[in-house]
């Protein structure tokens, strides 16, 4: 799709029993003092991180898309911007990547009881573990059914072999203890959930821009985020036009 910058369809009919968000006033952003107006559009100055006030129900099947022009302001520095959602359970508790997007081939167990404040601990396999962005994770399954899993160690800071047993250095000591035998895994070390990225500069392309994506594992509500002007350029401006997302039922995505 082509628009001008991160200019989403916003005139294309709406699909059958979709329904659709527009935060197109400061008031209906947390902090509202972050934005202006200026003939029908939200203005932002600078890098700014918006994060919608409206946590919205999400169904199992849903899918998003999102709408809305984001576009640099005339005689105004190109820049970039983010768009997406923070992500959160049935019971409101916020879900990282950490929480749910595994690296595959990671599944072991712990070879050691690990106590609190240890940031050291062994498992029996560590072959694709890594050191780079990566949560160590217990308490797992091989079917993943365990996803959502909010039982984070720390970051693995040192990932070495050592004799039969792989030892695996924590950036953080561990605050409850583990018994051996326990399974493990890593979890990818990233931000929130659907980043769109694109140049604020008129005519840029992406054609990620307007897709329907699907949610992450337990996902049951979201809230709408831009992050504007994001190569922190003072100078930079960032004009919004119904800046939203649309969320379409499982049956009207088939």
């Amino acid at each position: 799709m082509n628009f001008k910058s991160l200019v989403l369809s916003f005139c294309a009919a709406a699909t059958l029993g979709a329904a659709e968000y527009t935060f197109d006033t400061p008031d209906k952003w947390q902090q509202p003092k972050l934005l202006t107006t200026a003939n029908n559009k939200l203005i932002v100055d600078g890098p700014k991180a918006l994060i919608a006030k409206k946590l919205v129900k999400i169904n199992p099947g849903d899918t998003i898309k999102i709408r809305g022009s984001y576009i640099a302001a005339a005689n105004t520095p190109a820049d970039v911007v983010y768009i997406g959602f923070k992500a959160y359970d049935k019971n409101r508790n916020e879900l990282r990547h950490h929480h749910v997007i595994p690296y595959p081939g990671t599944d072991t167990t712990l070879a050691k009881a690990a106590n609190v404040g240890d940031k050291v601990i062994y498992i029996t396999n560590g072959e694709k573990w890594t050191a780079k962005s990566a949560m160590v994770v217990s308490n797992t399954a091989a079917d993943l059914s365990d996803i959502p899993n909010f039982n984070t160690l720390s970051q693995a800071k040192k990932v070495e072999k050592e004799n039969n047993l792989w030892k695996i250095t924590l950036a953080t000591p561990i605050k409850k203890a583990i018994a051996q035998g326990t399974n493990m895994r890593q979890h990818k070390i990233s931000g929130h959930m659907y980043y769109v990225f694109g140049m604020t500069k008129p005519g840029f392309t992406d054609p990620r821009a307007n897709m329907i994506k699907k949610m992450w594992p337990g996902v049951a509500y979201v809230r709408f985020l831009v992050y504007a002007n994001w190569r922190q350029n003072k100078a930079a401006k960032l004009e919004m036009t119904t800046p939203g997302f649309e969320v379409v039922p499982a049956a009207a995505a088939k």
